[in-house]
This record gives C-alpha cells, sequence and structure tokens, in this order.
C-alpha cells in the first residue's frame, strides 16, 4: 500500500490523524472488528505525546478511501473557521 499520512489538530490536546500504525498500536487490535494493523487507520492522538495510546476509530479500505476522507476533512475544517458550518 502507498505511503500516506494526514493529520489535523482537532484541539490543543488531540489530532486527529489518517496512517499507518505501528506494530504495539496492532496489537491493541489483535481481538478487534478494526483488523489486524495492516493498512491505513483513522484515529486520535495526544498532540504532545507521540508515544502514548493512540484511539483507533476506523480502518481505511485504500489509499484512495484515505485520500478522500482527508479531503472531506480538510473541507469541513475550512468550512467551520469560514463560519460557514
Amino acid at each position: 500500500m502507498e505511503e500516506f499520512f494526514f493529520s489535523l489538530p482537532v484541539d490543543s490536546k488531540k489530532t486527529l490523524c489518517i496512517g499507518s500504525i505501528t506494530r504495539r498500536e496492532a496489537a491493541n487490535l489483535a481481538d478487534s472488528w478494526r483488523g489486524n494493523g495492516d493498512g491505513l487507520y483513522l484515529f486520535v492522538a495526544d498532540t504532545n505525546a507521540r508515544d502514548e495510546h493512540i484511539e483507533v476509530l476506523a480502518k481505511v479500505e485504500s489509499c484512495e478511501s484515505a485520500q478522500l476522507l482527508a479531503n472531506m476533512i480538510r473541507s469541513g475544517q475550512s468550512m467551520k473557521s469560514d463560519g460557514i458550518a
């Protein structure tokens, strides 16, 4: 799978990300519907503690899907900052 990473600060403490996850993070998903750690994931990370636990929200099925999701998130962010949403 093509290398892909996206991040957007949610607030001063959390960042929304799309990308691959580490083996340790994948081990936390072992008995989960979210998969085995391969591929791309939508997750929330602590902005100030890069080595801390992440919260995996969803598995993203392809790089194309990841790009579409990132574009949707960016689009919503710009609308919100423009006072539209």
